[in-house]
This record gives structure tokens, sequence and C-alpha cells, in this order.
């Protein structure tokens, strides 16, 4: 039933993923076909034609077969995981997503058609245009290209309709009065507060990692005496202009405003030390070796209300048009007939 798989609610996200596992499904078909079939059919050993016709999934009386997972199964790890080969685990929770991910598609599917919606068919024929361009003319598309094609545009017009859907859905999120917009704000007040920020300059003489110790030394005294001729009433600036090897040279070393995380950690540690003005002992980077200037730092600021009330909006928008959609598909699965065979689904062909 409805409650028997719910052990992870994907809603609105897995539908976008499964389109990608569709799409790249056909397109690996294009590439190799055979290699694809053969790396399937030698697991499945001697039962394939078996397995191949049981039933993994029943939603509200439709079925999904092995066949069908298999297929989608194999282009998804390749493309979430690459060639490796994780953890039987975590292959076992990506196995009930993507399930998950076609019981939800058919749900979606059989919600278009009972709504009549039409896919736009210009946009469906561009996007094919984008997705075929790269294997026409080729010796697949040749042989397989009209039959493919066909699967691709089906594909593509129910990734329209959905699409259509669930503009729908997400337009019955009414817009919010000013007093629940700076309820919002309130409660999300750290999401409209600046970070505190520091404006800083650099001075950098490059060297390449592999470089031996006598080459990072001599940068490294030529940066303590860039330090020195600045002591002694040197301009900073100047000096970055003529000698920096950043690409910040050209403004005088200056990096403009920067907020945790932009700098890397050896950088942070030294600028966090620094007062504004003063400028730091040469420091050791991944690239070179580095003065940092502090020229300013302002602290976390919060945004008023007036400032930011479009951004509050927008984002508020998002949330609860996302929360619409992701009820809607749960929604759908609550009141749906659904079976799972575990067995198929974990079969020895996966």
């Amino acid at each position: 039933m409805g409650g028997s798989i719910r052990k992870k609610v994907l809603g609105e996200h897995i539908v976008p993923v499964l389109r990608r596992c569709l799409i790249l499904a056909l397109c690996l078909f294009w590439a190799g076909s055979s290699a694809a079939a053969e790396e399937a059919g030698d697991a499945m050993g001697q039962d394939a034609a078996q397995q191949e016709s049981s039933v993994v999934a029943r939603v509200n009386g439709t079925i999904i077969t092995r066949r069908e997972f298999v297929d989608q199964y194999w282009s998804a790890v390749r493309q979430k995981f690459y060639h490796r080969r994780p953890p039987e685990t975590e292959m076992a929770a990506f196995r009930h997503e993507l399930l998950n991910g076609m019981i939800e598609r058919r749900l979606l599917e059989s919600e278009i058609d009972r709504r009549g919606i039409k896919a736009d068919e210009d946009a469906v024929q561009r996007r094919m245009k984008r997705v075929t361009a790269r294997y026409e003319g080729s010796d697949i598309w040749e042989k397989e290209g009209k039959r493919l094609s066909r699967e691709l545009h089906d594909v593509l017009a129910a990734d329209d309709r959905i699409a259509k859907l669930r503009g729908e859905i997400e337009a019955q999120a009414a817009l919010p009065d000013a007093s629940r917009l700076k309820d919002y704000y309130q409660v999300n007040i750290r999401k409209f507060t600046t970070p505190p920020r520091l404006r800083v300059s650099l001075i950098l003489i490059k060297v390449a990692p592999w470089e031996k110790t006598a080459v990072w030394d001599s940068a490294r005294d030529e940066v303590a005496s860039f330090r020195e001729m600045i002591s002694r009433g040197m301009d900073f600036a100047i000096i970055a202009k003529e000698r920096s090897d950043d690409d910040s040279a050209v403004h005088g070393g200056d990096l403009g405003y920067l907020h945790g995380g932009m700098l890397s950690p050896e950088a942070e540690g030294v600028i966090d030390g620094l007062k504004v003005g003063e400028v730091s002992e040469p420091v050791r980077l991944l690239r070179g070796y580095a003065l940092f200037r502090l020229d300013e730092r302002q602290p976390e600021h919060v945004n008023a209300f007036a400032d930011v009330e479009q951004r509050v909006r927008d984002m508020w928008l998002h949330e609860f048009r996302q929360k619409a959609w992701t009820d809607f598909v749960g929604g759908l699965r609550s009141a749906a007939r659904i079976e799972i065979d575990e067995n198929a689904l974990n079969g020895s062909a996966l």
C-alpha cells in the first residue's frame, strides 16, 4: 500500500533526477547500447528472461518491470558513481531512491492524463534537437535513431506536461500579505543578515608547488623586502602594481570585500590577527608567498526589512511553492496503491 514505501519521501527532488536518468539512458544507448545490454545481460545469468519480465512494483494496477528498472539502473549508476563501486548498503538505498522516482513519475503521468494536460510540441522538438545533435550521423543513430527518437520524444513530452502540472500546483500558493512577510523575515532573520566582511589587499610572488626549497626561500625573502619597504613609507599599492603576480595587481592589490571562506585557511588565519592598516608577515600559500594588508573590517549587519522586502517575498514564494508541490506529490503517493517486490528489486542482476 501507499504507506509501505514511504521510507524516503523524495517529493519534487526525484522527478528531475529521474528525468536526467531517462535522457542519459537513451544517450548511453545511442553511444553503445549493446555494451549496456551485455553488462546487464551477463549479470542476469541463465534466468534473464524470467527476471526481465518479473514485476518490481505495481502502481495503481500498472506495473514496473524488472527490465525497465535495470535499464535505468545501469545508466543512473554510471551517472552518479562513475566507475567507483560503492558499498552495497549505499547501493540498496540508491535502488530504492531510483524506484521511488519511477513510481512518482507513473503517478504524475497518470495525473496529467487525468487532467488532459498537453505538451508544447515546439518546446519538445527544440529539446530533442539539443539532445540528439551529437549523435546524428553516427552508426548507432543510423541503425536505432528512429526508434530511440520516438522514445526520447515521449520522455521529453511527459517532462513538459509534468512541468505544466507543477506550474498549476505552485500557482495556487497565494501571495503573502505584508504581515506574513514580516513574520517570515523575523523568523529567518539570519538569511537577511550580511556577514562580517573584510577589505584586504595582497602582494603575491608566485611559486610553483614543485619548485625547490631555494626558490621558495627566494620568494619569501623578496616578499619580506617588500614589507620592509612598506614599513619605511613605500605605498603598498605601488609595489602591488609593479611586483605582484596576482590579478589584483592592476587594482593596487585590492581584493575588495571578502567574507569567511573566500580565502584559504592559512590566509584567513593571518588576516584575522591583523589590525586595520597593518601588513602581515610573509605568508606561505599553495601558490607562493604573500603579504596581506587589512584595509577595513565591517561587522555583521542586519538588513532592514524595507531594504530586502523583494528578496523576502521571492524566498517566501520559492519555499511555499516548493512545499505545495512536495505536498501534492506526497498526496498522490498516499492515495495510491503501491506494492514493491523486494526480491525482484534486489536481484542478482544488480
